[in-house]
């Protein structure tokens, strides 16, 4: 019962549509309903039992174009642009974490779109484990009348399992050396590859630069205006500018006069009458 209820969170629901993944085997029709064929559990004790030593051995292995040239292509552009290198990296360690669990299968959260489900699926086969998109219907009143909605990237994740043949990978991507991994990366591109890849790498380079830095600029853009109307309502020394209100722009920019500012009314000066002497005697 135990096994049962930890199992529970990741099984397939019986209304949601398994679809057959690339370079996999296993029949789709049937993969909602699959069990395990093999002690997963001891599997996974073994795998957690190893997981020190594996994590000595990545951070030991030599950095060479041999090791290079076993990634694939995805996953290095993955790892060399800062828009994907986060997320990959996030995706490798969600596997490692799965492998050393007691669990026979994990489900990716959805809103995945297909690049990303395409690094899952060439990670799940670096950790011989088996992978499957599954679809999920919307949970909506009229959702029945569009079916072509099921086909979008929100509707979609990728499900993993354990094999009898699942194991760590030979690399972890986490360890290896960025610098030498762009180097070699350029070397192996044609002149068309490598026009390709720069134009790829401005833009996907852009995206990210421009991310990280609207919130300042929206920060920016906000202590800004505080300054402004701050300035406009504090008390000016002798010597310093003075502020013009929006009134005075805007009688400016259509030709008006600028408005006349108010002023304190006059009060009546009491003069005081001396009397000499001479108007006395009178």
């Amino acid at each position: 019962n135990n096994n049962n209820n930890n199992n529970n969170n990741n099984n397939p629901s019986p209304h949601n549509h398994v679809v057959h993944s690339p370079h996999n085997s296993t029949n789709a029709s049937s993969a909602a309903h699959k069990y395990p064929d093999f002690d997963y559990k001891a599997l996974s004790a073994q795998l957690r039992a190893s997981l020190s030593a594996q994590k000595e051995h990545w951070r030991t292995i030599q950095q060479s174009d041999a090791l290079f040239s076993t990634l694939d292509r995805p996953l290095c552009e993955a790892l060399l642009l800062p828009k994907h290198q986060q997320q990959i990296l996030n995706y490798e360690q969600k596997i490692i974490d799965f492998l050393i669990r007691d669990d026979w299968r994990f489900r990716f959260p959805h809103f995945i779109n297909s690049f990303n489900r395409l690094l899952i699926h060439r990670l799940a086969e670096m950790h011989c484990l088996e992978h499957l998109v599954e679809i999920i219907p919307h949970q909506h009143p009229h959702q029945h009348a569009h079916p072509h909605a099921m086909n979008n990237d929100q509707c979609k994740t990728v499900i993993i399992y354990k094999t009898g043949n699942t194991r760590f990978a030979n690399v972890c991507l986490a360890d290896i050396d960025i610098e030498r991994l762009r180097e070699f990366h350029i070397r192996r591109l044609t002149d068309t590859e490598r026009e390709e890849w720069q134009e790829k790498k401005s833009r996907y380079s852009r995206l990210h630069y421009d991310g990280n830095n609207n919130n300042n600029n929206n920060n920016n853009n906000r202590n800004n205006n505080n300054n402004n109307n701050n300035g406009r309502y504090q008390k000016k020394s002798k010597g310093e500018p003075t502020t013009v209100s929006p009134r005075e722009t805007d009688a400016h920019a259509h030709g008006l006069p600028p408005p006349q500012q108010p002023q304190a009314p006059q009060l009546p000066t009491v003069q005081a009458q001396t009397l000499n002497a001479a108007e006395q005697s009178v």
